[in-house]
């Protein structure tokens, strides 16, 4: 039982880190961002 519950939790947990993985092409788009932008909203 304890076995099942382990690797259940394992399962969710690549799940978890898969989706919020960025992939390098993602990161590079994201630090290319103008970080000194205003906007209008704040």
């Amino acid at each position: 039982m304890f076995l099942l519950l382990t690797k259940r939790i394992v399962s969710i947990s690549l799940r978890i880190l898969s989706a919020i993985e960025k992939t390098e092409e993602e990161m590079e788009q994201i630090n290319a961002l103008d970080r000194g932008e205003k906007h209008d909203w704040y």
